[in-house]
């Protein structure tokens, strides 16, 4: 479970195209039953309801799945005694793509993604957000063409992750972290979204991520502001061209 109980999350995007900005976002409202989060509400920048998460959970408290009411997504987490083996996602009870796990020691050190057939590649979904931030799985999603398994190897430094190397077969994708000294609150929190998050299973809050594929690369920073030890507010923007977009994520406890 997170370090804090988190009560609300707020995602601003703030776009702005050739001097002319728009607003946008959206908004978690997290549910508890006692220490046990029941439910993820999500919505959007208006308040309509976008979807709803049900968590549920093994005899040890630990995921045992998650069902969206948007769609017929499931995700349903195996464990081989304290740790996750394996997570499965299916659509209309139809089995997409298996994860599966490497470690060393307790770290996981690989991801690999294997989906059933061609036609399932597009329907990848990243369910455990708390590995890897979003970009890296969106990449999970593209890959591989045919039928066969995606790698994503990461490095750690201590408790964090400081690299990322996705691999599938066509083309390789990197990232590189570096992080405060401060508590990530999702760390070793089990999430799940269509639409992912950055935060990571790593102790601290990324302050910079370097995006790299073939020989181009991109730098991003993150700034923080701090209840005490924890994050109340990050900001990064994103540019390209004439195109910038600010994202501002408020937390809740």
């Amino acid at each position: 479970m997170p370090k804090k109980k988190i009560s609300k999350i707020i995602d601003t995007y703030t776009t702005s195209v050739a001097g002319v900005s728009s607003t946008t976002g959206q908004t978690q409202i997290w549910r508890w039953g006692g220490d046990v989060l029941s439910y993820i509400e999500y919505f959007d920048h208006d308040g309509n309801v976008l979807t709803t998460l049900v968590l549920g959970y093994d005899k040890d408290n630990r995921i045992d799945g998650i069902v969206s009411s948007s769609s017929n997504e499931s995700f349903a987490y195996t464990y081989s005694g304290k740790y996750l083996d394996k997570v499965e996602y299916s659509v209309n009870e139809k089995l997409i793509c298996t994860y599966t796990f490497v470690r060393k020691n307790k770290n996981i050190v690989e991801v690999n993604c294997t989906t059933a057939s061609k036609s399932d590649v597009a329907m990848v979904a990243n369910p455990f957000v708390l590995f890897m931030p979003e970009k890296v799985a969106a990449e999970l999603a593209k890959a591989p063409t045919t039928k066969g398994t995606s790698t994503i190897k990461l490095t750690w430094d201590g408790k964090n992750v400081v690299e990322a190397v996705m691999n599938n077969g066509e083309q390789t994708h990197s990232f590189k972290w570096k992080y405060d000294n401060k508590i990530n609150p999702f760390e070793d929190f089990m999430r799940f979204g269509v639409y992912t998050y950055s935060e990571m299973f790593s102790q601290n809050n990324m302050v910079e991520e370097i995006e790299s594929i073939d020989n181009n690369s991109k730098t991003t920073t993150y700034t923080y502001e701090y209840n005490g030890k924890y994050p109340v507010k990050r900001t990064h923007t994103e540019s390209q061209g004439e195109l910038t977009r600010t994202v501002t994520r408020t937390i809740a406890y």
